[in-house]
């Protein structure tokens, strides 16, 4: 039996674990298939595939790209089974990293003049991670006793419009989807959920998508329903997983219940290998 998950998260991003770590837990677990897709950077990559030999595992090198698409703040796109040894990837990489330091210092810059005392230990263990995000930022807030939850961090500073919300540097939704093809891989558009209508994705669709998230934890049954006969009318396609970053305690329970198997994987599989 085959089964895959293709989108996954670890230390190198914003998850809790190491690469080893992620991949044991989906050793453990039967799967065959298993793609680390951090966000923005590939720095799991080329020692990921070391271990995921010693595991017998198979890897599709991945990475999560943050886009601007339309009036959405973000848009996420996984590059599956991509070439991650690229010189242009190493530059896309110095190019939205360094963005993102930028974008934590003025967000850091901002909780102190709230009043929040953040000493350099804790700063540079935030700057330290190669994709730091709000997820980091909201983890800060939560530690200092401005907020009980990372949600509540988002919901009250971090989420657009609040106090702390800055845009992050990203390439558009069309410029994302031509790089992952010029390094070989398929471009699958993440939990769309309902916050895309079929109109909007049939314009992603337009501009080169290969295929659609029709498994994750934020698809309700409705949504994975709708986007998988989607995904079969317009001949993209079907990917899926836990989505995984290790946070919290309901997350090992997502490993166990998203994925990808049978002839959804079977066409997975012969439809990102490359010749």
């Amino acid at each position: 039996m085959i089964r895959g998950s293709f989108h996954n998260h670890t230390r190198f991003s914003d998850g809790k674990y190491s690469p080893e770590q992620v991949l044991k837990k989906y050793k453990s677990r039967k799967f065959t298939h298993v793609s680390v897709t951090d966000h923005d950077n590939t720095g799991a990559y080329p020692d990921i595939l070391q271990i995921a030999s010693s595991l017998d595992l198979t890897i599709f090198p991945g990475l999560e790209f943050s886009s601007q698409f339309l009036e959405f703040s973000e848009c996420h796109i996984i590059g599956l089974n991509i070439r991650f040894e690229e010189d242009e990837l190493r530059k896309y990489e110095d190019q939205i990293l360094g963005g993102r330091r930028r974008r934590a210092e003025l967000i850091v810059s901002r909780i102190r003049e709230m009043g929040v005392e953040l000493d350099d230990d804790t700063t540079n263990q935030l700057y330290n991670n190669p994709s730091v995000g709000r997820p980091h930022i909201a983890a800060i807030l939560v530690s200092k006793g401005v907020v009980k939850t990372s949600q509540d961090a988002f919901q009250k500073y971090l989420l657009h419009g609040r106090p702390l919300y800055v845009r992050k540097e990203q390439w558009d939704a069309a410029r994302v989807i031509a790089f992952i093809q010029s390094l070989g891989g398929k471009s699958i558009l993440c939990h769309p959920t309902n916050q895309f209508s079929e109109d909007q994705v049939k314009e992603l669709v337009g501009m080169g998508l290969n295929g659609i998230e029709v498994i994750h934890p934020m698809n309700k049954l409705k949504h994975s329903k709708q986007w998988r006969t989607f995904a079969q009318k317009n001949k993209l396609i079907i990917s899926g997983g836990a989505d995984y970053h290790g946070l919290e305690k309901s997350e090992e329970r997502s490993l166990s219940r998203y994925y990808l198997e049978g002839d959804d994987m079977v066409k997975l599989i012969k439809a990102v290998e490359r010749n």
